[in-house]
This record gives structure tokens, C-alpha cells and sequence, in this order.
């Protein structure tokens, strides 16, 4: 579904109509940051950055657009993020990557199970089979494209 970007829209604008705004939004920053180029022209300093960019906007309690995922991970990745630079770089560059990756399948998993079905069964949905892909998929399974 996200690969049409028509669809993607509509889904968006159901999400936040069903308060789910802040889990489209982060799902969205995970797959950019996941599939990002942090080789020598953008060093790890930038992933980090983008890290806890994410972090900030999406995980810390009471944060802007706070997501509800399971407290064991979340504890994971506030104690990278309250460590600073030390923990994420001791991490290898897989680890890096994919440090919030168990998150987005939270997300993910959560609303697939509770938006996706209603959301295929709207009008807009079915305005948009006309012009999409009728079977566009959920979410990438990882982060990732």
C-alpha cells in the first residue's frame, strides 16, 4: 500500500481520522531512516542524528507525536538514546540500522490488525481500485523499501 502513493494518502487521512496519525508518521521516518546512506558522504554522526530525531518526536514519553509500543522495548531504545553517542556507535552498522526496527513491526502489526481492514472497506479505498493497484500489500515487512 505504501508503494502507490494514492493509496498511501488515503490510508494517511484514515489513520488520522482514526487517531492513528503519529503511527503512519513514524512508520514513515523508520523506513527513511532505515534505508538511509550513512556511508562517508553522510557519517554515523547523521544517523545518530536522525536517531534520536526519531526518538525524540515519536518515543520519549509525553513527545510530540508519541507512539504506544510494548515498555521492554521501548526501555531499549530510551536507554540508547539517554546514553548518547557512546551505546549507538558501539553497535555494529546492521545494529544501527535497524535499532528501532522491533518497534516498527509493533506499529506495523498494530494497525494492520486494527485499520487496515476497516480501511479497505471505505469508499475512498474502493474509489482508488479504480486507478491503483487492487492488492498494493501491507507495510514492508522491516523498516526498510
Amino acid at each position: 500500500m505504501a508503494k502507490v502513493p494514492e493509496v498511501a494518502e488515503a490510508f494517511r487521512g484514515f489513520a488520522h481520522r482514526a487517531l492513528c496519525q503519529e503511527s503512519i508518521m513514524f512508520l514513515e521516518e523508520v523506513t527513511k531512516y532505515e534505508s538511509g546512506d550513512y556511508s562517508i558522504a553522510k557519517p554515523i554522526a547523521s544517523q545518530f542524528a536522525a536517531f534520536n530525531a526519531i526518538v525524540k518526536r515519536f518515543v520519549v514519553d509525553g513527545a510530540l507525536d508519541e507512539i504506544n509500543i510494548g515498555g521492554t522495548d521501548k526501555e531499549r531504545i530510551l536507554k540508547i538514546f539517554q546514553s548518547g553517542s557512546t551505546a549507538f556507535f558501539e553497535m555494529n552498522e546492521a545494529g544501527r540500522r535497524l535499532v528501532l526496527n522491533k518497534a516498527y513491526i509493533e506499529i506495523r502489526d498494530m494497525l494492520e490488525t486494527n485499520l487496515l481492514h476497516r480501511f479497505l472497506h471505505t469508499e475512498a479505498f474502493r474509489t482508488l481500485l479504480a486507478g491503483a493497484d487492487p492488492n498494493p500489500g501491507p507495510f514492508p515487512a522491516r523498516g526498510g523499501p
